[in-house]
Order: structure tokens, then C-alpha cells, then sequence
């Protein structure tokens, strides 16, 4: 029998996660927003298809733990380059929590070319759910929390 001890750390070295509950008046529980941050680097190509899997399981677990109203994924400090692994993120974290995206300049050219097409001009924020101003991606939830609130 062989062992060997793993880590999250050790398949994904260049990915952190910092997370944030939001209350719009006051803290709640559901809270109103999950911040979920990641910060590094996902790697090129299939090297990053841990970075997707990690970010995806963290997701999920971050809603299974906190179960939020709404979800904002934070890539502002994600240096993103290319791999589409990462678009298996964007897909709704549960299929029932509204999730909106921030991008950065690191990150935003890349995420628009996987979304549009590599000879496409179009901005990823074009697409409703990317952002690139955290103020409107929190109204935009704010917005999904309302309508959802009263069908």
C-alpha cells in the first residue's frame, strides 16, 4: 500500500480564496452577498484545470456553508491568461443562486476572448452577469435579490 499525504495548496499553488458575507441593513442569515475573492494566478491551458476545479469546489462549499442569497465571484486579483476549464465557474455555483462576475485588468481581455472569440472585440462585460465596478455588480445582485424576493 502507498500513501501520500495531499493538499489543496500543493495541486494549486498560485490560487488563494478570501470570502466576505454582505447584509444590506444588517447582518442576516441568508446573508444577502457572498464574496468569494480569488487571488493569483490560474495557470495556461490544461494546467489550470485544477485552478477551475479548486475555484468550483470552493464555491460550492462557500454556498453549502453560508447558503447566500446571492453570489458576487471576484476575479479582480485573478491573473487569467487562457484555459477553459475556468468557464465550468460561471455556470451558476448551485443553478439557483443569481451570481454575477468582477473582473480585472488581469483577467478581463482573456475572460472576453473565451467568452466572444479570440478575433472578437466584444468585452466580456458586455455580457450581463461580468462587471468591472464592484458598486454595480452589488446592484445588479441587489436587483436579482428583489425580483426574487417578490415574484
Amino acid at each position: 500500500m502507498i500513501r501520500k499525504t495531499v493538499s489543496f495548496k500543493e495541486s494549486c499553488p498560485t490560487i488563494e480564496f478570501a470570502f466576505e458575507l454582505i447584509g444590506e441593513e444588517k447582518m442576516t442569515y441568508p446573508p444577502d452577498v457572498l464574496i468569494m475573492k480569488v487571488i493569483g494566478t490560474y495557470r495556461n491551458g490544461s494546467m489550470g484545470n485544477p485552478d477551475a476545479a479548486l475555484m468550483r469546489g470552493m464555491l460550492d462549499t462557500a454556498l453549502y456553508m453560508w447558503d447566500p442569497q446571492t453570489v458576487l465571484l471576484d476575479l479582480s486579483a485573478l491573473e487569467y491568461r487562457w484555459g477553459d476549464a475556468i468557464e465550468s465557474v460561471f455556470k451558476g455555483p448551485n443553478g439557483r443562486t443569481p451570481t454575477v462576475v468582477l473582473v480585472g485588468p488581469n483577467c478581463r481581455n482573456a475572460l472576453s476572448t473565451l467568452e466572444h472569440g479570440e478575433s472578437s472585440v466584444q468585452d466580456i462585460v458586455d455580457n450581463d452577469e461580468f462587471f468591472e465596478d464592484v458598486t454595480e455588480a452589488l446592484e445588479k445582485l441587489r436587483m436579482k435579490r428583489t425580483a426574487a424576493n417578490n415574484p
